[in-house]
């Protein structure tokens, strides 16, 4: 089959689809470039408003003033109705709606928007506050001991019990001592042998001359007894009244006499050696004995003010049972001294230079809620840990009546410092945009907005709807200022504004030649705009 050619009707059909095709693009187009034109204008206006330049004399500005006018006027018109519809019923008269109209003329809108923004204002006041650190973290005992044992044994008597308060040196566990004493009278046995040997009655000093031992006393008179048979036969020899032999058995005896001297002087510093071994047993099988019977540590208050003359345990938990076999180093109680208590937080860095040993701090635990417990700041770690930037801060409180319990959760506020002359402001006040806070203050004298940044601000412990602020660069704020809490998206430094809630005296225009403005002038301060 021939394919046959499009008539004239198809053509046609063909032109028109290709002519729509095109307009069609040409309409994305142009709503591609509207859209970027709308986008252009209002980072535009963004980066103006960021800049503190948008002012009522560009176009922008003089919109945004437009719109603002206009909501505030329908709100009054709104108001305005319901009153008069009030009236108009209790008069009977008829209602007239379509009274109120926004209006209609430029000139007039024009003039709205150029006019004073209005706002409300709050004084700006001056408290005398305390500053702190809070923090959070477990209440310890002032100290925490796993109670051992330091022999092996049968358990014969346990005295107390969890919760039981005893006092140093009191006596907790009795054990088996049936081994222990054996081990002591055997040893006692043993040192009285050797002082026997020695003819003592007990044990000499480290000074004790072995000359003075029996058997050395009767080796050495034997030593002098033959020395002088010895000294008698040598003259004699000289004047050939003996014989040699004699003369030789003579010599013999003193050289005998000698070594036996020696002999019992070795013997005796050896039995006085194995008299204070035995001694030193005797003293180790007395403190086994002393051992099977276990009792609270024995410890002296610290030397540091604010603690209880003598310091006192609880028992948090008993871990032994009559008639049980312990073993050597295995715990029996665990102890905990209560009073005073200790209270280990973590504290972020960036308080490093403000906390400092021996600063009064306030504790507030969940079981009392609303009251605050007496510290004291007793120890700062001098390291940061890099893993979480923290620090350790221990805080040391008085527990008289035991109120508290060790390993509960609480509170903290440390005290830092105080200011007598603080700054304090609505939070409402403050005006937050691409990382910097500011505010603005009511400038009476040109009635209008000016602008301050805030550098540091603190919400009060009592109200945190107000807070304690910093100005950068200790910006001075005059005295009787009023902040300015409505209308912050709208404000810009110079902005002019007109108080609602101010008498009127406060809004008046003041004399010029009597009377400046309060706020610092351009000269006397730097650009407080954000910056780009």
């Amino acid at each position: 089959m021939v394919a046959s050619e499009p008539n004239g009707v198809e053509k046609q059909q063909t032109k028109d689809a290709a002519s729509s095709t095109k307009g069609s693009w040409a309409v994305v187009w142009l709503g591609r470039l509207i859209n970027l034109a709308m986008l252009a204008v209002l980072g535009y206006g963004v980066f103006e408003w960021s800049q503190g330049r948008l002012h009522p004399e560009s176009w922008v500005g003089q919109t945004r003033e437009w719109l603002s006018t206009r909501s505030e006027d329908n709100q009054e018109q709104d108001r305005a109705k319901t009153n008069r519809n009030n009236d108009q019923e209790n008069k009977g008269l008829a209602s007239q709606e379509d009274a109120l109209e926004f209006p209609t003329d430029e000139k007039e809108v024009g003039a709205r928007a150029k006019g004073p923004l209005k706002v409300e204002v709050k004084p700006v006041e001056r408290l005398a506050l305390r500053r702190t650190v809070d923090m959070v973290g477990s209440l310890r005992g002032f100290e925490e001991i796993n109670l051992a044992s330091k022999r092996s044994g049968r358990v014969v008597k346990v005295h107390h019990d969890m919760g039981d308060a005893v006092p140093p040196g009191e006596l907790l566990v009795e054990l088996e001592t049936r081994d222990a004493e054996l081990a002591l009278l055997q040893a006692e046995r043993r040192l009285a042998a050797d002082l026997t040997e020695l003819g003592l009655a007990e044990v000499p000093g480290a000074n004790f001359d072995v000359g003075m031992v029996p058997s050395v006393v009767r080796a050495r008179l034997a030593l002098e007894r033959a020395e002088r048979n010895l000294n008698r036969a040598r003259e004699l020899s000289r004047k050939r009244a003996i014989n040699p032999e004699e003369y030789e058995n003579t010599l013999n005896d003193f050289q005998t006499a000698e070594a036996a001297l020696a002999e019992a002087t070795l013997r005796a510093q050896t039995t006085l050696a194995n008299a204070r071994v035995s001694q030193a047993a005797v003293e180790v099988a007395r403190q086994m004995l002393a051992d099977m019977t276990v009792t609270a540590p024995n410890q002296t208050a610290p030397s540091e003010p604010n603690l209880p003359a003598k310091l006192e345990y609880r028992i948090r938990k008993r871990l032994v049972e009559e008639g049980s076999y312990i073993r050597e180093g295995e715990t029996m109680f665990e102890l905990v001294i209560v009073d005073p208590l200790r209270l280990i937080a973590n504290v972020p860095e960036r308080h490093a230079s403000e906390i400092q040993v021996g600063q009064q701090a306030e504790v507030e635990n969940a079981a009392y809620p609303g009251e605050r417990f007496p510290a004291t700041v007793a120890r700062v770690n001098p390291a940061i840990d890099p893993v979480s930037r923290t620090f350790e801060v221990e805080l040391r409180l008085p527990n008289p009546d035991q109120r508290l319990k060790p390993g509960g959760f609480a509170k903290a506020r440390v005290i830092v410092g105080q200011t007598d002359n603080a700054v304090v402001v609505p939070a409402d006040a403050i005006v937050k945009f691409a990382g910097n806070s500011k505010l603005f203050l009511y400038d009476p004298a040109t009635r209008t907005a000016r602008e301050f940044l805030v550098s540091r601000e603190r919400p009060l412990e009592d109200d945190p709807t107000r807070v304690e602020i910093e100005l950068k660069e200790n910006k001075p704020i005059p005295p009787l200022a009023h902040v300015i809490v409505t209308g912050r998206a709208q404000l810009y430094d110079g902005k002019p504004v007109e108080p609602r809630n101010l008498p009127a005296r406060s809004t008046a225009v003041p004399d010029p030649a009597a009377t400046q403005s309060t706020m610092p002038s351009p000269d006397q301060a730097t650009d407080l705009r954000p910056p780009t």
